[in-house]
């Protein structure tokens, strides 16, 4: 990428085609319910009270299910931002469907995704993973990469751990993410 940006602002164009990318997507399927946290998060929740959405993070974990068949899962959701509290969170690796955590437990975790929420113009969330986010990919040990949507910036942020550090590796618009397709 930073050779990219250094080719064309040298003036030099670049051959779209013959770019190669070293990111793994998951498939359109699981990007297209990853996508769906951000529709969770904007609107009003009442499992996290938030009445007018916008104030509370939606996420889960993706992977493959003891059949092996691809799995986006989502999570319950978190509690509302309320005003003097530090921020807002969710439990992306804990499922909050209605299979048991017996039936989950079989589950084969890659990575996790959760929104950063938009906000309701008063108050801003930060929208790239936080130290907690970073530190949280090293800690779980899944082996693909987690990502953040920013819901107040439309920016979808990949990231996992490079030599034991939670990185981000790459942003994509949060539209492209979960519409590019395979070539």
């Amino acid at each position: 990428m930073q050779s990219a940006q250094k080719s064309t602002a040298k003036g030099k164009t670049l051959d779209a085609d013959k770019m190669q990318s070293d990111i793994l997507l998951p498939s359109e399927h699981v990007r297209t319910r990853i996508g769906e946290a951000v529709d969770r998060s904007n609107n009003p929740s009442t499992a996290a009270d938030d009445a007018t959405g916008g104030m509370h993070e939606e996420g889960g974990y993706y992977g493959t299910n003891a059949s092996g068949k691809e799995i986006a899962i989502r999570a319950n959701p978190g509690e509302a931002y309320v005003e003097g509290t530090s921020g807002v969170g969710v439990k992306s690796n804990q499922a909050g469907d209605q299979y048991d955590a017996s039936y989950r437990s079989q589950d084969n975790k890659e990575g996790t995704f959760h929104v950063h929420p938009k906000g309701d113009g008063k108050t801003a969330f930060v929208q790239p993973p936080s130290g907690a986010d970073l530190r949280n990919s090293v800690s779980r040990g899944l082996p693909g990469n987690n990502y953040v949507l920013g819901a107040g910036n439309n920016t979808v942020y990949i990231y996992k751990p490079v030599n034991g550090t939670g990185t981000v590796i790459a942003t994509f618009p949060l539209n492209t993410f979960i519409t590019v397709k395979a070539k």
